[in-house]
């Protein structure tokens, strides 16, 4: 995805990575939407493109949707690639739905039916002048506002909105020794669920390396309730409208966070592949997989 170049909407980096995210999930059998619409912004109005993989939408309710933002900043300056931000999250996912998808198949042929698992790519995530409700989280606002008015397509509720449980965000990863604790208390469970993954892994020596304070990657953290959540991305029109948000987030912020620097080099392979496989053994669990 790096290699696009810049994924600022309308650039072509930004068309060839819509192009590699929805070819790669179509091959692999999922059923793909590309949310369509034209964001106003300060710089006039800019075309994007949420894109929405589904595996068995028919199943109605999905347990788990996981999410990250396809776009990287405006910067007319320089290129930004936004490795951490957030190329590395799209390809934890992809890299999970291609480890999943022979087992969901596998178990949909064995059981008949299943809740659907959907992976949400989010345009439009950043701002292009300065961060505010209005220029920010443009996809995440829109397809929000569209499936709480769009019907249900599989008897899943009132509208599309009722199929989505629990949204999993995926942001700012990939970076050496990163600080990741829960956010949401609604979604503490499925959090300490993700720490149990990771610690069996690493009795298995399946994941090395360790966060900010040495050890877990994912830890409890000492914040108060009240000082967790506040952070602004694109769970939030969605958290707005009810969905319980698990927040993977790296905060602090890495280092290199809206700079030039958050390129190829601002990535550790060792932290890149151990969340992958936290998320995709997590997944895996959830619905009842054998990998």
């Amino acid at each position: 995805i790096l290699s696009f170049g810049s994924r600022t909407p309308g650039r072509p980096g930004w068309e060839k990575t819509q192009e590699y995210i929805t070819g790669t999930m179509r091959g692999l059998g999922w059923v793909v939407e590309e949310d369509k619409f034209e964001a106003d912004t300060p710089l006039g109005k800019v075309a994007m493109r949420n894109v929405i993989a589904s595996f068995h939408p028919e199943g109605g309710e999905c347990i788990v949707d996981v999410s990250a933002h396809l776009d990287s900043k405006y910067e007319p300056h320089y290129e930004f690639l936004g490795a951490t931000d957030s190329a590395a999250p799209v390809g934890m996912m992809l890299a999970a739905a291609q480890v999943l998808t022979p087992a969901l198949q596998t178990h949909l042929a064995a059981a008949g039916d299943m809740p659907c698992l959907r992976m949400v790519f989010f345009d439009g995530e950043e701002a292009y002048a300065e961060w505010s409700d209005t220029d920010s989280t443009y996809g995440a606002r829109h397809l929000a506002a569209e499936w709480a008015k769009s019907p249900a397509r599989f008897g899943e509720g009132a509208s599309r909105l009722a199929s989505m449980r629990t949204l999993m965000l995926l942001d700012l990863l990939g970076n050496p020794r990163p600080s990741l604790t829960w956010q949401f208390g609604n979604t503490k469970p499925l959090f300490a669920r993700m720490q149990s993954v990771e610690q069996r892994m690493r009795v298995l020596k399946l994941v090395v390396a360790e966060g900010a304070a040495g050890g877990a990657l994912l830890t409890s953290g000492t914040a108060t309730t009240e000082q967790r959540g506040t952070i602004s991305d694109d769970h939030l029109p969605f958290l707005h409208l009810g969905i319980p948000i698990l927040h993977l987030i790296a905060a602090p912020f890495p280092a290199v966070w809206h700079t030039e620097r958050d390129n190829l080099s601002a990535l550790d392979p060792s932290t890149v592949n151990a969340l992958g496989a936290i998320l995709t053994a997590t997944l895996a669990e959830i619905y009842a997989l054998n990998l």
